[in-house]
């Protein structure tokens, strides 16, 4: 099949917002989702097994949807009438009727002498090639017989050809739908429909293949979304996490998911991007100074080749696709859009590319950050570069409110997704050993993985797991607790300290000695500090001269920038 040039539906549907596509125009108007649907086509695309994988799936999700318009209104029927099968045939692409039976160029024939009467061959219209009341018998040479007493032509032309009438008796509800599904095959042909909807100007987006009449793929695409979901824990982080972005999406607001580490945000913002392939980008700010390396890990989120071409025109195909599709752009690691060496040359490129290119063109955007990590950064780059930082912070519209915790209940539901079949017990001992530990539901996972390589290694399944698994697992996975060494006072205290003790100008002891004007490294305590230079005056004293510069005015106290707490 033909791959989607998603550069050629980004600008059809920029075409269409301009009035220049009136057809999908009109469908936009009526279903702003299509947007998003044709997204998702693109990043489904791009997953293992390709687009075909997906629509292999779609298709045994909805196999009962599959058949012609006539055959889903007559879904209950178990023959059908000679008039209903012409309505059929009709609904067949002409190229592909002489596949469906050895004779159909017997029921061809047939057709064509119907239709050229200009007659409706339709069995609700009550013309006089059949009566509307067929039953499961039209076919029987008796039910033929009792037609042609009736005036029904039909019937007396198969009564002149038996063979007619044969083809036709073959041509059975079930022999009509395994058709519609040899056509419908491995979803290769539904996956070159979906590819040339988005891309033909004039096309339907929602028009369904003939043989798929109640194809619905906004149905088949949240079907597959509460898959996903479903497979996770519900805890509180997750539905703060995708109330957030569902408010982000559906009114362009920028929101700062501010919380505590290790807690699961990054966690409910994959399995979201996951769900809505079409709705969010998932994107780990990467740990540079690089304004053209933001800018690649978005073109990864969007399934784009980072280095297929320059950095200056990649950069414009980004922008071209997130003003055409709007999904949310998720930033995780946002701290690190912050220059991460401060000075008061420092620009921050990469901080203003996101609030000029995305926020301001109301492209939808996510920030997760902790406020360890976050806060310290704009303070750090604030302080060094006296940059209005209320430029960027006042953009963000919404900082929802995450847990005080993760309840005991809440780590016993994570630890039911990673062991489905074991007792209960032991959910709940996993449980209370997860709570000694900060990041407890790191904790569970690591204890799944761990558990699961044993069953592995013993020559089982991982769902066949046992006591000895778990306890070993458990004893594996609990971290030692790491002393902290002490840290030493900062060096400027404590020579001044030093100073403040040592009135008489003396060598501090644990200073050594050197050579008179000669600028000493010296060790203090195990660290290596700032030169200083020792004068000898004509006293015979040491004078210690520091080349640390002067001492600096007092920094004002840390502002909270953000101005939403712990929200």
């Amino acid at each position: 099949m033909d791959a989607i040039d998603i550069i050629a539906v980004a600008q059809r549907l920029e075409a269409a917002r301009l009035l220049h596509d009136p057809r999908l125009s009109a469908e936009l108007e009526r279903d702003p989702a299509i947007a998003e649907r044709m997204l998702a086509l693109w990043r489904l695309s791009h997953e293992p097994g390709g687009l075909c994988a997906y629509t292999r799936q779609l298709v045994e999700r909805q196999a009962d949807r599959i058949g012609t318009p006539t055959m889903r209104r007559l879904a209950d029927a178990k023959q059908y009438s000679p008039l209903q099968l012409l309505q059929i045939w009709g609904e067949i692409p002409s190229y592909l009727r002489e596949r469906v039976h050895p004779e159909s160029w017997r029921v061809e024939q047939l057709f064509q002498t119907v239709t050229e009467t200009k007659r409706p061959v339709n069995a609700q219209s009550g013309d006089d090639w059949e009566d509307a009341g067929a039953g499961p018998d039209d076919l029987s040479r008796e039910g033929l017989w009792a037609r042609r007493h009736r005036g029904s032509p039909i019937a007396q032309i198969l009564l002149n050809d038996p063979q007619l009438a044969q083809a036709l008796a073959d041509l059975t509800p079930d022999a009509l739908r395994a058709f519609c599904l040899d056509r419908a095959g491995n979803g290769g042909d539904i996956a070159c429909h979906f590819a040339a909807s988005c891309v033909r100007a004039g096309e339907s987006a929602n028009e369904s293949p003939w043989y798929f009449t109640d194809l619905c793929l906004r149905d088949d695409l949240e079907q597959r979304a509460q898959q996903i979901i479903g497979a996770i824990a519900s805890t509180r982080v997750w539905s703060v996490t995708r109330d957030a972005l569902d408010c982000c999406h559906a009114t362009g607001q920028t929101a700062m998911l501010y919380g505590p580490t290790k807690w699961g945000k990054s966690f409910a913002a994959v399995t979201y991007h996951r769900a809505y392939p079409g709705r969010a980008i998932y994107v780990t700010v990467p740990d540079s100074n690089r304004p053209e390396d933001i800018v690649r890990a978005v073109a990864r989120g969007l399934c784009l080749d980072p280095f297929a071409c320059s950095a200056a025109r990649l950069q414009d195909t980004v922008q071209t696709i997130l003003k055409a599709f709007k999904p949310v752009v998720v930033f995780d690691e946002a701290h690190l859009l912050l220059p991460t060496v401060a000075n008061r040359h420092a620009s921050p490129r990469r901080l203003n590319w996101v609030r000029l290119e995305l926020i301001k063109q109301g492209i939808p955007v996510a920030l997760i950050a902790t406020p360890q990590s976050f806060q310290q950064s704009l303070e750090n780059f604030v302080r060094a570069t006296n940059y209005e930082i209320a430029q960027f912070t006042g953009s963000i519209g919404r900082y929802p409110k995450f847990p005080d915790n993760i309840s005991f209940d809440e780590l016993v539901a994570i630890g039911r997704v990673h062991f489905p079949k074991i007792h209960q017990d032991y959910i709940e001992l996993i449980a209370s050993k997860a709570q000694q530990y900060e990041s407890f539901v790191d904790f569970v996972s690591a204890l799944a993985i761990n558990a699961a390589w044993r069953a592995r290694r013993a020559g089982r399944s991982e769902a066949d797991l046992t006591q000895e698994d778990i306890e070993a697992a458990i004893a594996e996975t609990c971290p030692p607790v790491f002393p902290l060494q002490a840290q030493p006072a900062p060096v400027a205290a404590r020579r001044r300290a030093g100073r403040k003790q040592n009135t008489s100008g003396a060598v501090p002891s644990d200073i050594a000695a050197s050579q008179e004007n000669r600028v000493l490294n010296y060790t203090l305590k195990g660290e290596t500090q700032l030169p200083c230079v020792h004068d000898r005056s004509a006293t015979g004293t040491s004078q210690r001269l520091s080349l640390a510069p002067g001492p600096r005015a007092k920094a004002a106290e840390p502002v909270n920038h953000l101005g939403g707490g712990n929200e």
